[in-house]
C-alpha cells in the first residue's frame, strides 16, 4: 500500500486499506494441504489425462461447481476467523461494493441486519443492496418473537427457531465483536427467551460464538450437544452450529485427537451439509495431518 500506483489501482476496486486486503485471505498453507487431502481422490489434470477439458463441459451442463476453496470467504461457519486466517472486516472499514468479492456484499448485508435488530438506522448500510430484501431476515426474526405475557405455541417456537438460524448464518462470521451487540450479544430483539430453557441454552451458545470466546464456545456447545431436547426442530436447526463451534474450539487449541473423537462420536448422528460438512471434512483432514506429523 506504500506504492502510489498500487494504492491507486487497489482504490479503483474499493480497497483502500490493508485490513480490506487482509480480509481477502482465504487460507494458509496448512489449510491448503488439508483441502488437497480432502480431494486427493480426484484425478490430476495433465496433457495425458486432460480431466478439465473433458469434465468441464459436463460440469457446466449439470451446473456443478468445484468450490471447495473459492467459497471459504463467504461461508457461514467461523472457520477462517477461529483458525487465524482472517478476521471480519472492522467497523471502520467499508466493504467494496463492486461485487467482485462476495464476502464484501455479505458483510454489508450483515451490517444492515444487525442495525435493524438493534433498532438503528439501516440507511448507511444499504448501499449496493436491494432495500426490499436486505433486512428481511431481521424483520422476520423480530416479528417471530411471541409475546412474553403468555405461553408460546409450538408453531410460534418453530418459526422463531428457523428465523434465528437464518440470522445466525448471515451474521456470525461476518461481523466483528462490536457489531454483534444487539444481535446475539445482549440481543435486543427478544426479551423473554429465558422462559424457555432450551432456547436460553441456544442463545448462550450463539453469544459465545459472537464473542469469539473459545472456552465458552467449547463449554456451551458441549452442553448443547449433551442436552436431550424436547423441541426436535431446535436440534435439527442448530446441531450443525454446535458441532462446528465445538470442532473449531478444539482445533484452535490444537486438540486434534479430540476433533477426531468428536467426528467418530457424532458421525451419522448429526447430519451436516454444505459449508458445515466442508468445514468438518477440512478439520478432520487437518487433525490427521497434524497427528501424523507428531507421531
Amino acid at each position: 500500500m506504500e506504492s502510489p500506483p498500487l494504492r491507486e489501482e487497489l482504490a479503483s476496486i474499493g480497497i483502500t486499506g490493508t485490513d480490506q486486503l487482509a480480509f481477502r485471505k482465504i487460507a494458509d498453507m496448512k489449510m491448503l494441504r488439508a483441502l488437497g487431502d480432502v480431494y486427493k481422490g480426484l484425478p490430476v489434470n495433465s496433457d495425458f489425462h486432460p480431466v478439465l477439458s473433458l469434465q468441464a463441459p459436463k460440469a457446466r451442463f449439470k451446473h456443478e461447481n468445484a468450490d471447495g476453496i473459492i467459497s471459504l470467504p463467504f461461508q457461514a461457519p467461523q472457520t477462517l476467523e477461529l483458525m487465524g486466517i482472517r478476521t471480519p472486516l472492522g467497523s471502520s472499514s467499508a466493504p467494496s461494493l463492486l461485487g467482485h468479492f462476495s464476502a464484501d456484499l455479505i458483510t454489508q448485508r450483515a451490517r444492515a441486519i444487525s442495525a435493524e435488530l438493534r433498532g438503528e438506522d439501516t440507511t448507511p448500510f444499504m448501499t449496493g443492496l436491494e432495500p426490499s430484501k436486505a433486512i428481511v431476515p431481521a424483520t422476520l426474526l423480530k416479528a417471530a418473537v411471541p409475546p412474553c405475557t403468555r405461553a408460546w405455541s409450538n408453531a410460534e417456537t418453530y418459526t422463531l427457531i428457523t428465523r434465528m438460524r437464518e440470522v445466525a448464518d448471515l451474521t456470525l462470521a461476518f461481523l466483528p465483536i462490536g457489531m454483534q451487540d444487539g444481535v446475539f450479544i445482549n440481543p435486543k430483539w427478544i426479551r423473554c427467551g429465558e422462559a424457555n430453557k432450551e432456547l436460553t441454552l441456544t442463545l448462550s451458545m450463539l453469544s459465545a460464538m459472537a464473542r469469539r470466546d473459545v472456552q465458552q464456545i467449547e463449554e456451551t456447545s458441549r452442553e448443547w450437544l449433551g442436552t436431550e431436547f424436547e423441541n426436535t426442530l431446535l436440534r435439527e436447526e442448530f446441531a450443525s452450529l454446535a458441532i462446528s463451534g465445538l470442532s473449531l474450539s478444539l482445533a484452535t487449541q490444537n486438540r486434534w485427537e479430540e476433533v477426531l473423537a468428536l467426528e467418530d462420536r457424532y458421525a451419522g448422528k448429526v447430519r451436516l451439509t454444505g459449508a458445515y460438512l466442508q468445514q468438518q471434512l477440512l478439520l478432520v483432514s487437518m487433525a490427521k495431518a497434524s497427528l501424523k506429523k507428531t507421531n
